[in-house]
């Protein structure tokens, strides 16, 4: 049985538990990713200071943009909710992204330069991209004047 949302505007179950799915399946494309690289036979080693400071400067980055990304009224607060929460997504994914890449460059096949930024992009994903979350940041922004 489904509810009418509180604001017509805003998406309706369907919308925000396909939106949960979509963010739910990239978390779960690291996890895979991760798990690729260990049958690859990557290795938990430290990996050199340059390729640590290179993910941990990106996640900070990523993680500081999606929390204070402003929020656009043009559209309804549907519409501003999927954009959001696609974006924030997408940007807490990419260190992840670059710690893959970086995975290969080194010497041997380097598995925690992966791990790092990935706990912080599933966890940003749980903490800034859940469209629950968006939602009520789009709403909040939305009912101020």
């Amino acid at each position: 049985m489904s509810t009418m949302p509180a604001n017509p505007q805003s998406p309706s179950d369907g919308a925000r538990r396909t939106l949960a799915v979509l963010v739910g399946s990239y978390a779960l494309a690291l996890v895979t990713l991760g798990v690729v690289l260990a049958l690859l036979g990557a290795e938990l080693a430290s990996p050199p200071l340059w390729m640590v400071v290179t993910v941990l400067l990106a996640t900070i980055a990523v993680w500081a943009l999606a929390a204070v990304l402003p929020v656009s009224r043009a559209g309804s607060v549907a519409s501003v909710t999927m954009r959001l929460t696609i974006l924030r997504m997408a940007l807490l994914e990419a260190p992840a992204i670059l710690g893959f890449a970086l995975a290969f460059v080194s010497s041997p096949t380097n598995l925690l330069i992966f791990v790092l930024p990935t706990i912080f992009a599933l966890g940003g994903m749980w903490l800034l991209a859940r469209p629950s979350v968006v939602l009520a940041r789009v709403e909040n922004a939305f009912s101020s004047p």
